[in-house]
């Protein structure tokens, strides 16, 4: 496959860090954001590009008085690649191969608001990558698997992207029932799922 961008942002750095190597000596350029933008060329000396960047000087500008997130970026991105290449090519986007994302435990995403849950930027990263038919990685066990996919000369099946996403959205839907339900009824749901086993 034509070899486009990663966007990458996460909990677990280190994690993160060690794939984006991996990723950019593949030839994948790393776009991320802020705190994981900094650690990726503070303490991997990766070459990174913050989203933002990308665009034209006016829409940038109008920038400055309301920031880019991780979501309207995703939001765009996702729209853009799967209805209008021309625009993603006019915005000075670049073709995006890969999103990554960490998602923070559950015990630390269980202090936000049910609201704050649903408007995460990093969920809204993985469902537009989805929405976008593009690799979507969101389980660390799969990052081998991922690099060994997008070594020269091997084909990407849609069925691989199809089941990168089907993981991406579950995860995404476990840690959103998970944070949210209170835990005697997590507990009391676990075992009605047991006994139905």
């Amino acid at each position: 496959m034509t070899m486009g961008h990663a966007v990458m942002t996460g909990h677990n750095k280190e994690i993160m860090g060690d794939f984006a190597v991996s990723l950019a000596r593949l030839g994948m350029p790393i776009c991320s954001y802020e705190g994981t933008a900094d650690f990726l060329l503070d303490n991997r000396h990766l070459q990174v590009t913050e989203p933002s960047q990308y665009y034209p000087p006016e829409v940038a500008a109008a920038a400055a008085l309301r920031p880019f997130k991780k979501e309207r970026i995703a939001r765009n991105l996702a729209a853009s690649i799967v209805e209008d290449p021309e625009q993603l090519e006019a915005l000075r986007i670049p073709r995006i191969t890969l999103v990554c994302v960490d998602l923070a435990p559950i015990e630390k995403r269980s202090s936000k608001s049910p609201l704050q849950q649903v408007n995460d930027g990093g969920i809204d990263l993985l469902m537009a990558g989805v929405k976008a038919n593009v690799l979507t990685v969101c389980d660390q066990e799969r990052h081998d698997d991922v690099l060994d996919h997008l070594q020269p000369g091997r084909v990407i099946s849609d069925a691989y992207i199809a089941d990168l996403a089907n993981r991406t959205v579950e995860v995404v839907t476990e840690h959103l029932v998970n944070s949210m339900l209170p835990t005697g009824l997590k507990a009391s749901l676990q075992e009605v799922f047991e006994r139905h086993e």
